[in-house]
C-alpha cells in the first residue's frame, strides 16, 4: 500500500496536469491504475533520494536521475512515449556512473576535460559488477545480464532500430496519451526501477537501513518480489 505522502501527491499531480496542462483523459477510471503505478514508483524514488544522505559530489548523478523520474509522468500524459523510453536508458546509466564516481572523486574533477575522461558504457557496467561490495549480490541477482539487457533494448529506442521502436507521428492530434503503450511503459519502467533501486539500496546500504519503516517498505514494495526477498533476507 502506498503512504499517505504518495496519496496527497497524486492528487496534487492529477490536479496539476488538469488545470495547467488542460489533460484529463489519462485520469479517467479506465487508465487510472496504470497512472497510479506509475507515480507509485516515480515516489518511491523521490522518497529514496530526499532521505538518504549521501555526501558525494556523485550525488549529482542521483539528481538527474530525479529529473528523469519527474519527467516520466508529464511525457506519458503528453504522449511523447518513445522519449520517455530514452530517458529510462539515461537513468540506467547514471545508475552506473553515480556508483562509479561515488568512489572515483578525481575522475570526477576530470569529467570537464571530455576528451580525457570518457568512461565507456561496457567500463561502468564491469566495475560496477566486479565492485566488492557488490559482486557477490550481483552474481546472485544476475545484474550483468539484467542490465546489459535491458540497455541494449533501450537504445533501440535512440537509434530507432526499426519501426518497433520508433513513434511515427504525422500529424500533432496523433501526440497524446496512448493506454496500451503506456501499459508496455510500465512493464519496462518497473523493470528497470527494480534493477536500479536494488542496486543502490546494495552499494549504499547501511544509509538505506537507517530510513524508516514505512518509507523502506515502502521503496521495497515498488521492485520486483524477487529483488525484494533478496534484499529482505540480508
Amino acid at each position: 500500500m502506498p503512504i499517505t505522502s504518495c496519496n496527497d501527491d497524486f492528487k496534487e499531480i492529477k490536479k496539476y496536469f488538469e488545470e495547467t496542462h488542460n489533460i484529463s483523459i489519462p485520469f479517467k477510471s479506465k487508465n487510472i491504475n496504470t497512472i497510479k503505478k506509475t507515480h507509485e514508483t516515480v515516489y518511491s524514488y523521490l522518497i529514496f533520494k530526499s532521505k538518504l544522505k549521501a555526501n558525494n559530489k556523485a550525488n549529482i548523478f542521483l539528481s538527474e536521475m530525479q529529473s528523469d523520474y519527474l519527467q516520466l509522468m508529464s511525457l506519458l500524459l503528453k504522449g511523447y512515449d518513445k522519449l520517455a523510453m530514452i530517458l529510462l536508458r539515461d537513468i540506467l546509466e547514471n545508475t552506473l556512473k553515480f556508483i562509479y564516481y561515488f568512489d572515483h572523486p578525481i575522475e570526477f574533477i576530470l569529467l570537464e576535460d571530455k576528451n580525457k575522461n570518457y568512461i565507456s558504457f561496457e567500463d561502468l557496467i564491469r566495475y560496477v559488477c566486479e565492485h566488492p561490495e557488490l559482486k557477490h549480490h550481483s552474481e546472485k541477482l544476475q545484474l550483468l545480464s539484467r542490465i546489459k539487457t535491458k540497455y541494449s533494448e533501450l537504445s533501440k529506442y535512440i537509434h530507432s532500430k526499426d519501426c518497433n521502436y520508433m513513434q511515427l507521428i504525422k500529424y500533432l492530434k496523433q501526440i497524446k496519451f496512448n493506454k496500451i503503450i503506456c501499459d508496455k511503459f510500465l512493464v519496462e519502467f518497473k523493470q528497470i526501477h527494480s534493477t536500479i533501486m536494488t542496486l543502490l539500496i546494495l552499494f549504499l546500504y547501511e544509509k538505506y537501513s537507517l530510513l524508516s519503516i514505512p518509507d523502506r517498505r515502502f521503496i521495497l514494495n515498488s521492485i520486483s518480489k524477487a529483488d525484494k526477498r533478496y534484499l529482505a533476507s540480508l
